[in-house]
Formats: structure tokens, sequence, C-alpha cells
């Protein structure tokens, strides 16, 4: 059997026909650069799913949580929880501010002095303030008028009640005093 020799190409022939003639029986493999968009480009492919993942998650959210971020929508144009918090925060937050605070500090106060304030006295509050409001408008229709929730109505009566008992716990009047008050009426 004859053996097959590789021919020898000078560097001066370059032309394609010796070229192929050389590389005839061996395969001619050209190396080839990875497409930026090829599935072995790993980085890419991970940043594009983290990309679309990401867009997803964000997307479910904002429709989730969508009265988080939105208030109201006027013609089309959405009026932002933050505006609104703003502008009320601008108005009316000094006021706000304090009545928090105060209501914290009474809160505080009734549990040093171990008073506590149950839902049966609550609820008898509320009662006895209805039959006082029982005129042409029910209690419920003047709290949506003043926009006031149930629930902050509850909060205000239990305040009010721990304000009652911390001043009849505290409150002690001599008999000197009152009768210093029938003389010198303010």
């Amino acid at each position: 059997m004859p053996q097959k020799t590789k021919k020898s190409v000078s560097p001066q022939r370059s032309t394609k026909e010796s070229s192929l003639a050389t590389d005839s029986y061996m395969p001619v493999s050209q190396p080839t650069k990875p497409s930026f968009f090829s599935l072995k480009n790993n980085r890419f492919v991970k940043v594009v799913i983290g990309v679309v993942l990401l867009a997803i998650i964000l997307g479910f959210l904002a429709r989730r949580y969508k009265s988080a971020l939105i208030v109201a929508s006027v013609n089309g144009t959405p009026v932002l929880r933050a505006e609104l918090n703003e502008r009320l925060t601008n108005r009316f937050g000094s006021q706000m501010l304090e009545a928090l605070i105060g209501e914290r500090l009474i809160t505080q106060e009734a549990a040093k002095q171990n008073i506590q304030i149950s839902n049966e006295e609550v609820t008898a509050k509320i009662a006895e303030i209805e039959k006082s409001v029982s005129g042409s408008m029910s209690l419920d229709d003047s709290l949506k008028l003043q926009g006031i929730t149930k629930d902050e109505f509850k909060n205000q009566v239990r305040i009010q009640l721990a304000i009652d008992k911390m001043f009849t716990q505290n409150a002690t009047t001599s008999t000197a005093e009152v009768d210093d008050f029938k003389i010198h009426p303010w």
C-alpha cells in the first residue's frame, strides 16, 4: 500500500489552488469568534434572564400594590401617594404630630399608672355618645362627615376614658380648696 505523503508548500506560493491541494486530506478548522447572542456567552444570557425576571417581578408588585403608589387618577393622569402625603404633611403636619405625641404620652402615662380601659367601657361610652347625638344625624354619619373611621373614634374614646380615670385617681380636693373657691370665684 502506498503511503500518502504530505506535500510541502513553500511560503512563496499562497494561491487558493496550492492551499487546497495541500490541505486535501486534513480538515480545515477555522477559529470561530463566539457571537454576542450565542448561548455559549453565559454572562449575556444570565443578564438577560435577570432583567426579564426583574421586570416581571416589578410589574407584578406594581399591579398588586398600585394603591400604595397611586391614590387617584384624573383623566388618566395618576395622583401619587407621595404627592398627597407631602401636601398633607405641609398643611397639617404639625397639628397631627402634636396629636400623635399627646396620644402617646397619655397612653404611656396610663400604662405607668396601671390604668386599663376595657372594650366594654369603650362600647358603653360610645352608646352614651350615640344617645346624645341621636338628633337628625347618626353617629356613623357624623363620623363620615368628619372623615373619622369607627376604629379611630374608638381609639379617641379609649384615650378620653384613660384621661378621665387618671384625673379621678390623681384629683384630690381639700375642703380648704373648696372653701377658697367659693370665696374667690374666678
